[in-house]
């Protein structure tokens, strides 16, 4: 068994690689392991990726229809925590769900979401005074949120999430477990791009966007004592992203994340910086990206290999080559699909199943203490 001391101790180390500023409540402050496309690196607010976009920026959910093809999401992703320090049970794991109400005629498509993100720090024992055991358990910190998000009949879309916070450091005392509410507003424009058929050009559509999202809005947390209370840590980012389709066999995107903490005690100044790009061929996917942090003193690069399963690219890829065709939209080639469109409860419905698997790696470009941390991903949609 470890000492009591242990999660605390743990949780101020790793306060460094997740957020600025001294704060409360790692776990609200920590990215999704993986999750699909650009998101595998742990970033992107600018760019719907999957249900792991929930936790980046909730206004993403609206679009993950128009970005795949599928209405319902799920993913999961689980990596090592901190691997130089050699401990098997100090990991992350999340997941995430959300259905898409497509509104194809005017534009409003709305979204609503789930997630859980676990942090396990593993055994530890509570002494008393005089050294002796007065309590034991597992040290962990929870976060659960619920969100939504409508599109505006634009290309401009917001969404909030809600979420709640359950961190347990001191086994068998629940009277010091740290519990509250955070919350999330987001907002991003991304308009899709495409040249006119008529002109006989390769079929492709250039989406940028741009995203702004405030998370953990709340009161500060406090264990014990609310006089002894700590900021949760409050987080502004502006994102930029770039998507490129081409003829339903390639994509590449690109993206900046430009992350402030604050909060009564961190620096206003200091800023967390990601830059990224992934690129996809006929399912194949990798990415690289570097993130920057000069305050927590981290310069990191992040990489990732992923495969995607998606049925209607897949017909849409075969229609094309059948026809000799590779200037026409997507869209006319889904006649003939496996899955046809329908309602259910009076909402449009067409299935298009989906498996995205992938793994992802940090290294670090100046010996810092997540270098060799990995993370494996996958995700379901229909």
């Amino acid at each position: 068994m470890r000492s009591p001391i242990f999660p605390f101790i743990l949780a101020t180390c790793m306060a460094v690689p997740f957020a600025q500023g001294s704060s409360a409540v790692i776990t609200l402050a920590s990215p999704p392991p993986g999750g699909e496309g650009y998101s595998a690196l742990q970033t992107g607010a600018a760019l719907s990726q999957g249900a792991a976009s929930l936790y980046h920026n909730p206004a993403l959910m609206a679009g993950l229809e128009r970005a795949s093809g599928s209405q319902l999401h799920y993913t999961r992703s689980e990596q090592d925590l901190l691997p130089i320090l050699g401990l098997a049970d100090l990991h992350q794991e999340f997941w995430s769900a959300a259905v898409v109400f497509p509104d194809p005629e005017n534009g409003t498509d709305m979204a609503v979401g789930i997630f859980r993100n676990r942090i396990n720090f593993g055994p530890s024992e509570r002494t008393d005074a005089q050294g002796s055991v007065i309590g034991s358990g597992n040290t962990d910190e929870t976060v659960t949120g619920i969100g939504t998000a409508i599109r505006l009949g634009l290309p401009i879309s917001m969404g909030a999430t809600v979420k709640f916070y359950d961190s347990r450091l001191v086994p068998g005392d629940d009277g010091k477990a740290g519990r509250g509410w955070a919350f999330d507003l987001g907002l991003v424009a991304n308009p899709r791009l495409s040249p006119d058929t008529g002109l006989g050009l390769p079929a492709f559509a250039v989406t940028p966007s741009l995203g702004m999202v405030v998370r953990n809005l709340g009161p500060d947390a406090f264990y014990a004592e609310a006089l002894k209370a700590d900021p949760i840590p409050t987080t502004y980012t502006v994102a930029y992203g770039l998507k490129v389709e081409a003829m339903d066999l390639a994509g590449f995107q690109a993206g900046a994340d430009m992350d402030n903490e604050w909060t009564a005690r961190s620096d206003r100044l200091d800023q967390v910086r990601v830059l990224g790009y992934s690129w996809d061929f006929l399912g194949f996917g990798f990415g690289e990206g570097w993130l920057d942090d000069p305050s927590g003193i981290r310069f990191e690069n992040h990489s990732f290999r992923s495969l995607e399963i998606s049925l209607l690219r897949i017909h849409r890829i075969l229609g094309r080559l059948n026809a000799g065709d590779f200037s026409s939209p997507s869209e006319a080639f889904d006649k003939g699909f496996l899955f046809g469109k329908t309602r259910i409860a009076g909402m449009p419905f067409r299935a298009n199943p989906r498996l995205v698997a992938g793994y992802r790696e940090i290294h670090s470009r100046d010996n810092g203490i997540r270098d060799g941390q990995h993370a494996y991903f996958f995700g379901i949609s229909l």
